[in-house]
């Protein structure tokens, strides 16, 4: 899960929750008086939101339908994300399928339109047709 879900960026999301609940836990701790055990609830919860995001990832892949095809599942990605979004993203949240194959699956959807390309080189990224 580690390799596809970043635990730090997950609570990046919540730091305010993280350093309230760390000064919690500490507060008391020269007196050895200190309670880790809500630092220690917040962290299963962080590992508990990283599993539930790497289960959604993993469900991209497994749902009946859109079988290992390459295009199934970036349509179904792209289907799904809101705003812009760039090749990197789709090739982090696809991680059952290749590099060159989510990149050849985006310019399929690109060409019938279903995502719209932006930008060129490094600034290029794409939006669904129907958010414009």
């Amino acid at each position: 899960m580690g390799k596809y879900i970043s635990i730090e960026r997950q609570i990046e999301k919540t730091k305010d929750r993280y350093y309230d609940t760390l000064k919690r836990a500490d507060a008391g701790w020269h007196e050895e008086k200190n309670d880790p055990t809500p630092f220690i609830r917040y962290m299963l919860q962080v590992i508990l939101a990283c599993y539930t995001e790497f289960e959604e990832r993993v469900g991209l892949m497994t749902e009946k339908g859109s079988g290992s095809r390459a295009y199934d599942i970036v349509k179904k990605y792209t289907g799904g994300k809101v705003g812009k979004f760039t090749g990197a993203d789709v090739v982090a949240h696809c991680p059952s399928i290749g590099r060159s194959s989510a990149l050849a699956a985006l310019k399929k959807l690109t060409d019938e339109g279903f995502i719209i390309r932006k930008g060129v080189g490094r600034s290029t990224f794409y939006i669904r047709s129907d958010s414009t």
